[in-house]
Parts: C-alpha cells; sequence; structure tokens
C-alpha cells in the first residue's frame, strides 16, 4: 500500500491516473487489467473522471447506493485505517477477524 498526501483534489486525480497508466504500461497483450478507484465522496468522481479522460484511459463509472456496505469494501476500508491510524481498535479488530485466523481468548 501506497500513502500519498496531495495539495488539492486535481492533484489526487492526475497522480490516480498516472499510476494506472504506468501499470497498464507494465500488462503485456492486449487485455489492460482491471483496476478500481474508490473515492470517499461522489464529488471526487468528477475530478478522477477528467484526469482518466485526459489520459485517454478507458473506464467505468459505478455507482451504487449501497457500495460502501458491501463487506469487502469495509474489509479494505478498514485496513487502509488501520495504516493510518494504528490506534483504531474496531479497524484493527476487522482485519484480525477477516480472513478469519482463529484468533481468540486463548491466543
Amino acid at each position: 500500500p501506497t500513502v500519498v498526501s496531495l495539495p488539492d483534489q486535481a492533484s489526487e486525480a492526475r497522480w490516480v491516473a498516472d499510476v494506472i497508466c504506468r501499470l497498464q504500461a507494465l500488462e503485456e497483450g492486449p487485455q489492460k487489467p482491471s483496476i478500481a478507484v474508490l473515492y470517499r465522496t461522489n464529488s471526487q468522481s468528477s475530478a478522477v473522471e477528467r484526469a482518466l479522460l485526459r489520459q485517454g484511459v478507458p473506464h467505468q463509472l459505478v455507482r451504487q447506493h449501497a457500495f460502501f456496505d458491501r463487506r469487502e469494501v469495509r474489509d479494505a476500508l478498514a485496513y487502509l485505517r488501520l495504516l493510518q491510524q494504528p490506534g483504531d481498535e474496531l479497524s484493527l479488530e476487522r482485519c484480525l477477524a477477516v480472513p478469519p485466523r482463529q484468533v481468540g481468548a486463548k491466543s
């Protein structure tokens, strides 16, 4: 995982598009890798979409009302929160529980 701090939303969007272009350049053959970009608020989608269009990155915008309620998204966010805030006990509990590791009172 990489944590990057950038000055504004446009810089973040350009950075995301640049990383995607670099990843796509590493892939050989006609198939491009599937990459997902998660953002905190819908307002961020327009900056990311503009940056992807400028870079010529084919993309599909998917909007679902319950996206952040999905288990795998909550799990991924818990790992990211724990990286950013190591004292977050709720995120730690979720990270220890997924995938099941049989961590309990005896261990």
